[in-house]
């Protein structure tokens, strides 16, 4: 997580508001809004189970963490854009 916390000094301003796609379990999420107490994030992750694990340990932070179980391959309404994640060990 050292590079994590680099990355997160050097553009992600106190303030911000962070999307994890491809939450998982929010590992993420969870490290964003301890280092970033005024930040709110929303975690998307297509597996449910995933994410129910997340809701389970994080919660919702205090009203930080918004949960979204979401399929970004399967377009929904009319938004003219598509996301895409790239695995860490790429």
């Amino acid at each position: 997580m050292a590079t994590l916390t680099a990355v997160l000094a050097e553009f992600v301003g106190e303030r911000s508001r962070v999307l994890d796609l491809g939450a998982g379990t929010g590992s993420l999420a969870a490290v964003v809004l301890d280092r970033l107490p005024e930040a709110r994030c929303v975690a998307v992750e297509l597996d449910p189970v995933m994410s129910e694990i997340g809701r389970r340990t994080i919660g919702d932070a205090g009203g930080r963490l918004r949960w979204i179980d979401a399929d970004l391959a399967t377009p929904h309404g009319s938004r003219p854009w598509t996301a895409r994640s790239t695995p860490s060990s790429a």
